[in-house]
């Protein structure tokens, strides 16, 4: 049985559509600039918020025209939103700026300081939020060969608990080779879960380790870290998952 490859961690954001009030910053004039490849970029902005403290709302099938200036050489055009939204009603009585408050790239919970073997930890804070933060990434059925296996991994716990409700860990989402079925499809149910739980404590990295049967005819599986209900700060690294005795 081969040695399987460290297994990446990418994340998922979840969006919803309520109207956006967008706080836009101080107007800026124009201004031109030299990109590190030579080639003179300019900005413009093209909403600012008049005055500073009332935002500019776009409501649902709303739309917003800007007029661009023509340019006689070729160009790229990036539009960029900046600034922070204010959650109306009724979506903020359904704690949904609660949620936002975590709705991030994955690179902003990335910790290049505090680490063991991995360039960098995933690192958690709750405050016993009930919606769930998960970090996931997909794996071919051919990486994963049946059998016994070592699932593993490396925490940091600071004052880390997870309330009576809650659930926080590994979960790998097996998916079988089945008629009908793509084998890179991940939406239905999945046929096998496999769960390696992070218990509450507090303390430097240490590894947690679970020895799981795998079933042959994989055809996809999803491997996630995180969830709901937990409290204090959890840093996460090094998840593998290696031929038992390895």
């Amino acid at each position: 049985m081969h040695v399987m490859k460290h297994l990446p961690i990418l994340a998922t954001l979840l969006s919803f559509a309520p109207p956006i009030h967008a706080q836009a910053p101080d107007p800026l004039e124009e201004q031109s600039r030299t990109a590190p490849s030579g080639n003179a970029g300019v900005r413009t902005v093209l909403k600012p918020s008049s005055p500073r403290e009332m935002p500019f709302t776009l409501q649902p099938g709303e739309h917003l025209e800007v007029g661009l200036p023509s340019r006689q050489s070729k160009c790229r055009r990036f539009l960029r939103v900046v600034g922070h939204t204010v959650i109306p009603a009724p979506y903020q009585a359904r704690g949904e700026g609660q949620f936002r408050r975590y709705e991030w790239q994955i690179d902003d919970s990335l910790d290049a300081v505090h680490r063991v073997e991995d360039p960098f930890s995933l690192y958690f804070e709750g405050f016993g939020e009930d919606f769930e933060r998960l970090a996931w990434h997909r794996l071919g059925g051919e990486k994963l060969p049946g059998g016994s296996c070592d699932l593993r991994m490396h925490v940091k716990r600071d004052d880390f608990a997870v309330d009576e409700a809650g659930a926080f860990g590994l979960t790998l989402e097996l998916f079988l080779n089945k008629e009908g079925r793509h084998r890179h499809d991940v939406y239905d149910p999945p046929d096998q879960t496999l769960f390696l739980p992070i218990p509450p404590g507090n303390g430097d990295f240490t590894e947690i380790r679970k020895t799981v049967q795998l079933p042959d005819h994989i055809a996809s599986a999803v491997i996630a870290v995180g969830g709901h209900g937990f409290r204090g700060e959890c840093r996460v690294e090094g998840v593998t998952l290696l031929p038992a005795n390895d």
